[in-house]
């Protein structure tokens, strides 16, 4: 039951993604033509770009649940998932990096320098969510590790 619900809370964010990418793909199309400086651009490109990472991670997410409904957490398969969702993590860093410009001109614009402190954060907030998803990789690594060395003994 509570991997179902855990399922289901995945699903729900996924739909989620879709409903921001649908409204990020109106706003972009209703807005005025030709008003779009390199630094909107680039936003609005990692912006899809991060959305359909997280979409990945998302079922990335579902398949492990799914092995640990049935009992599989400790195996290469879900090892390659994680490993997976890793890589997703880390393209979500590199991209997110490409929103920075337009947190600097907004900066720029408004005699704020908090704003580009902002942007700092949203960049170093999946930075942390990486380096936890790389030591409980390191703990899968040694506890299938652990799993393998006691089914042989046995």
């Amino acid at each position: 039951m509570n991997v179902f619900f855990t399922k289901m809370m995945v699903a729900l964010l996924n739909l989620g993604y879709i409903l921001l990418g649908l409204l990020l793909t109106v706003q972009v199309a209703t807005s005025a033509p030709h008003t779009y400086d390199w630094q909107t651009l680039l936003m609005v490109a990692m912006l899809y770009f991060i959305l359909l990472n997280c979409l990945f991670i998302g079922s990335r997410l579902f398949r492990l649940l799914t092995q640990a409904a049935n009992n599989q957490v400790f195996s290469s398969a879900s090892l390659a998932i994680f490993k997976q969702l890793r890589g997703a993590l880390l393209l979500i860093i590199l991209a997110i990096f490409g929103l920075l410009p337009k947190f600097y001109l907004l900066a720029d614009l408004s005699d704020s320098p908090g704003i580009m402190l902002l942007g700092g954060c949203i960049v170093l907030f999946p930075f942390a969510i990486y380096v936890l998803s790389t030591t409980l990789c390191r703990l899968l690594e040694e506890a299938i590790y652990l799993k393998n060395e006691s089914d042989l003994t046995v």
